[in-house]
């Protein structure tokens, strides 16, 4: 397809228990092109689009609609876009359109299911073991770093490093899945320092 178009996500972001607005909740939207196999499956063909916002105080947060020349052979199916939020302390809450199978091609306009809505997030309440590893982060960014796509959302992988980083300081022996800058950095022949670019993002 020549060009993809996306329509604008407004939602807002509240605490599961008090209903109040959540401040400071980061939101990253990936919207993934893939093509098909002749087994069924998807090879990932990069990103289309990729943004990040915070919620303000009154827990909202916007994406702008956009349009796009999609110059590969893939396509959007669900994964237009994957929405992530992450708060320290909370669960964090991922999205997808989800579409029916027999649905997955729907055309270049795309619609979010989530704009307009509002969406809880729950404070973790385990053990910081169990918090570590409630995390299934790196299958939806792995993607991003390999793209070098990492650059446009500098504020969630630099709350996420430092999440990490807080976690192994009370336990060493901690499996975390979440990307840290780390995992760019091994890119970095490719996409650049991480550390240099995130250090003046912040």
């Amino acid at each position: 397809m020549p060009a993809y178009s996306a329509a604008p996500i407004e939602a807002w972001v509240v605490d599961a228990d008090t209903n109040e607005p959540l401040e400071g909740v980061i939101v990253t939207a990936n919207s993934q092109l893939v093509s098909g196999t002749l087994a069924g499956g998807e090879i990932p063909k990069g990103q289309l689009m990729v943004m990040e916002a915070v919620t303000d105080k009154d827990g909202r947060f916007y994406f702008e609609g956009w349009t796009k020349a999609n110059l590969t052979t893939g396509e959007l199916r669900d994964k237009d876009p994957q929405i992530v939020m992450f708060k320290s302390g909370y669960r964090y809450r991922g999205f997808t359109n989800d579409y029916p199978v027999n649905q997955v091609v729907i055309g270049v306009r795309r619609d979010s299911k989530l704009n307009k809505q509002t969406v809880k997030l729950e404070k973790f309440k385990g053990s910081l073991r169990a918090y570590a590893e409630h995390f299934r982060l790196r299958s939806v960014y792995d993607q991003v770093i390999e793209d070098c796509e990492w650059k446009k959302i500098p504020t969630m992988l630099l709350a996420m490093d430092r999440e990490r980083r807080r976690l192994k300081a009370s336990d060493p022996s901690i499996v975390i899945s979440l990307p840290g800058i780390e995992d760019i950095e091994a890119q970095k022949n490719k996409c650049g320092s991480a550390r240099e670019f995130l250090e003046r993002a912040k």
